[in-house]
């Protein structure tokens, strides 16, 4: 999954500097790749609380998964169309928000085929409790 979402964002880039002619605008690191992984585990956890380091647990269990997704897709949506950039370098350097994008993009469509999986693992959690409380104990 891990390649298969960075090979996507990076296509999307690639396409968008073509169609856009943005010759100028590089991509590096694997943020694309990374907010894959965010989008996934936000999409199959949707019913989990999330924890923020070094915040007390009761602080920030109420924040929700996909609240916070949509956050960062809202966030690097308006940084595309605004055309952020990185300041304080002494080069210009852009932040890649179309990376971004097709890698929550493609992250929500990995999630959607890991969720059965993540439901039949849940059942084999159940019927393993289930055997569980049945032992007798000593």
């Amino acid at each position: 999954m891990y390649l298969g979402c960075g090979i996507a964002a990076s296509h999307i880039f690639l396409l968008n500097t073509i169609l856009f002619k943005r010759w100028a605008d590089v991509t590096m690191g694997c943020s694309g790749t990374l907010c894959a992984l965010l989008a996934t585990w936000c999409c199959i956890n949707v019913d989990k609380g999330i924890r923020i380091w070094p915040f007390p647990s009761r602080a920030t269990e109420w924040v929700q998964p996909l609240a916070l997704l949509m956050l960062f897709i809202a966030a690097d949506l308006y940084g595309a169309v605004r055309g952020w950039r990185f300041g304080g370098l002494p080069f210009d350097a852009r932040i890649d928000h179309v990376s971004h994008l097709a890698g929550y993009g493609a992250g929500m469509v990995a999630a959607q085929y890991l969720r059965p999986t993540t439901a039949q693992r849940q059942r084999r959690d159940r019927k393993q409790m289930q055997r569980i409380e049945r032992v007798p104990s000593a």
